[in-house]
């Protein structure tokens, strides 16, 4: 009566490594032009489907083999707290001060499944397909000098994708106009395809609302 039994090594989760699980640990680092570098580390949820949430910026990643995931999110708050959850339940958080957030704008778009929206930013006055047009086939490099980038988010082989892109205008970008384009494809015809679309500007709190298209018949 009363016995209780002793834990051993025997009854500790163990990584595909043979490591004893710790906790899962999240930690930020603030970057250039407002971004954050995030690097998780869950030994035992490994090549796992995790969803990554910031400020209202939701996205669905994977660990690797050995549950590791670093990734790069555009931070849309001054203190910028990230939350990763796992499929389990599980969910682990960060917070990080980010600084620079006055001198940049930023607008994006998120969805359901590998098909979905694309964001375009025309900047002095181009056209599709000319200089100054940002998307996803020419995103640029977020060091450029040439005006704004586009952050793809979201990992497409994952189950139940949830997808990003985000455009970042830093301060004295002449920007002409934001698109948000939604292809006709076998994976979108002839249903509604709703989504959600998200604004940074300075001194204001990031913002999101739905934006949908009923899609043509197949």
């Amino acid at each position: 009566a009363g016995y209780t039994k002793t834990d051993t090594a025997a009854d500790a989760s163990y990584s595909v490594f043979g490591i004893a699980c710790a906790d899962p640990t999240l930690a930020l680092e603030p970057s250039a032009r407002g971004m954050m570098k995030m690097t998780l580390a869950a030994p035992c949820f490994a090549n796992e489907r995790v969803t990554v949430s910031h400020a209202g910026l939701v996205v669905a990643m994977a660990t690797d083999p050995a549950g590791d995931l670093t990734m790069m999110l555009p931070a849309l708050s001054t203190t910028a707290r990230v939350d990763v959850r796992f499929a389990s339940g599980d969910m682990v958080a960060a917070t990080q001060t980010v600084s620079g957030l006055d001198a940049l704008a930023r607008v994006g778009v998120q969805w359901r499944g590998v098909d979905g929206f694309r964001l375009h930013a025309f900047e002095n006055g181009a056209g599709f397909d000319m200089p100054g047009h940002v998307s996803a086939a020419a995103p640029r490099e977020r060091t450029t000098a040439d005006g704004g980038f586009l952050a793809v988010l979201g990992d497409p082989a994952v189950d139940h994708p949830l997808m990003a892109e985000v455009y970042t205008a830093p301060a004295g970008t002449v920007l002409s106009e934001v698109m948000v384009e939604a292809p006709v494809t076998e994976a979108t015809c002839g249903r509604l395809l709703a989504g959600q679309a998200l604004r940074m500007v300075p001194d204001a709190a990031a913002t999101t609302e739905t934006v949908s298209f009923a899609m043509p018949a197949c």
